[in-house]
């Protein structure tokens, strides 16, 4: 019968629950405590009408609108307009990253682990695993949606409305149940978390990519991108729904595809074809960095070619920034430098900050690949050949060391090129490559703090994610909202000098070396998994 397909759910969903709560309750508490923080705060920081009206012209730049997406006009721009232009579109990634990590593991992990294996050893129905991790992402969603209606409701403004904190909590819920849709998708197509996550994350990229371009250049191309729903809900201005509609029907769409793939594949298979290898392995795959490039290249090649194109997208429309941002006392708050600098340099220093926090995403995934192949037993058969814990952890750290440097480089000439076209003085290669070089030694500073928590508390590694979020959280708003300096201080990107500076460089420098050398004692020291 059709209804034994889905047997015994209910108990599934309940253990998947326990096993994941932790994270559930640290992703629920960062996103949504974020979004009323800032919300509360933003009636304080634009006290009159023509502080707002200077943000709405700021954010009608060409480089605003890639950014961020579409604005209001701003002579229509109030306190509630203004936060859900800086924060909608970023807290909706967010979210979509909580979803295709939390997805993925409770799909494509639990099966390569071999729990889903156990559990359907018992009378379960097929698809009582994968509709519990669907039923968890559902009510996942449904508390940011109704947690954030709730907090931006009762606040003592009218300019959030209820129809329009309900709008902005969906928005939020709905984007990140779509990207659980195309979580479920891919892990049906691929055989690995590791790949799941990488198609995940590669529809995420390129929604964002094809939003950018459309709303600067063609809406009609941002129609095909889900964040370009998203941004195009209008919140507290007009409060469109069609979107809403959109992201649902896609979100229907997509898990029910991933339902009719999981009951047609095989348990521990991808649908996907996989390619055939070499009948001999290469040289280079019989070595030790060979054998992790091989495992890594398809993450870390897309994340370059993600933020190569996205740097390419703000390159090409920085030649309008001095048209749009001239004269306006309003940048003071984002810009606290313009007195020292051109505007075009000071905005292009905030990109890069803001870009090189992306750069630390597959830096910080060098680690906790490591992490994954212990905790799925894979190591065992490593370490009983004479290749010790030093030399493979070495392997992924100084891969994603050299990464991190091409990155940025590949983020420099990105910006560069397009901009040279578009500017009548642009800015020297050197000067973009020095800036996005300047960062280096922070991105350093990440893989070396999850390099610690690898060899002392592995159990913690997604800690790692909560402070990466906050360091993008004191380069975005940090001057805005006026942060303590005691809080500031805590994101290693706030010590990363606005020029070359020798002495705060080589202090993260330092501490990225003892952070390093202790996880490399710590991982040689304790015991492995499994």
């Amino acid at each position: 019968m059709f209804t034994q397909l889905f047997k015994e759910t209910g108990r599934i969903f309940s253990l998947l629950f326990r096993q994941h709560r932790l994270n559930i309750i640290l992703w629920l508490v960062g996103i949504v405590g974020l979004t009323l923080g800032v919300a509360y705060v933003y009636p304080m920081i634009y006290e009159n009408q023509s502080d707002l009206v200077g943000l709405g012209i700021t954010m009608q730049n060409p480089a605003m609108t890639a950014m961020l997406g579409p604005a209001q006009s701003p002579s229509d721009y109030t306190a509630a307009i203004a936060f859900a232009g800086e924060m909608l579109l970023f807290t909706a990634i967010g979210v979509a990253v909580m979803n295709i990590l939390l997805a993925s593991t409770t799909t494509r992990l639990d099966e390569e682990e071999g729990r889903l294996e156990l559990v359907q050893s018992l009378p379960v129905g097929k698809l009582s695993y994968t509709t519990a991790a669907t039923l968890l992402m559902l009510l996942l969603n449904a508390i940011i949606t109704l947690v954030i209606a709730v907090g931006l409701g009762v606040m003592d403004s009218a300019d959030f409305t209820w129809e329009a904190s309900f709008l902005y909590g969906a928005v939020l819920g709905t984007t990140g149940l779509f990207f659980s849709g195309v979580t479920i998708v891919a892990a049906q197509l691929s055989e690995t978390t590791r790949g799941t996550r990488s198609i995940a994350f590669t529809v995420l990229i390129l929604s964002y990519i094809i939003r950018a371009f459309g709303d600067v250049s063609n809406e009609t191309l941002s129609l095909f991108s889900p964040l370009g729903w998203t941004v195009r809900t209008e919140v507290f201005a007009t409060n469109e729904w069609w979107p809403i509609i959109g992201l649902v029907v896609g979100s229907v769409i997509l898990i029910g595809i991933g339902f009719i793939l999981n009951r047609r594949r095989d348990i521990f298979q991808g649908l996907l074809p996989q390619r055939p290898g070499r009948k001999n392995a290469s040289w280079f795959l019989k070595t030790l960095p060979g054998f992790v490039w091989s495992q890594e290249k398809v993450k870390l090649i897309s994340w370059a070619l993600g933020i190569f194109l996205i740097a390419a997208a703000f390159g090409a429309i920085l030649g309008d920034l001095e048209t749009y941002f001239a004269d306006l006392d309003i940048l003071q708050a984002f810009l606290p430098n313009l007195d020292t600098a051109t505007l075009t340099e000071e905005f292009t220093r905030l990109l890069f900050a803001i870009m090189s926090l992306f750069t630390g995403i597959p830096a910080v995934t060098m680690i906790t690949s490591l992490k994954h192949e212990e905790d799925i037993g894979r190591l065992d058969n490593i370490y009983s050949r004479s290749v010790s814990r030093t030399k493979l952890l070495l392997t992924y750290y100084c891969i994603g060391l050299v990464f991190i440097a091409i990155m940025q480089l590949l983020m420099a000439v990105g910006i560069y090129y397009p901009a040279s076209l578009v500017m009548v003085e642009s800015l020297s290669l050197v000067t973009f490559v020095e800036m996005a070089l300047l960062y280096v030694p922070s991105i350093w500073f990440l893989l070396s703090l999850a390099t610690f928590i690898l060899g002392f508390v592995p159990k913690v590694m997604p800690l790692i994610w909560l402070y990466l979020t906050f360091a993008f959280i004191v380069s975005y708003l940090g001057e805005l909202m006026e942060f303590p300096e005691w809080l500031n201080n805590l994101s290693v990107f706030y010590h990363t000098p606005v020029e070359f500076d020798g002495f705060p460089l080589l202090v993260i420098i330092v501490v990225a070396i003892v952070l390093s050398a202790l996880g490399f004692i710590g991982y040689n020291r304790r015991d492995l998994k499994n």
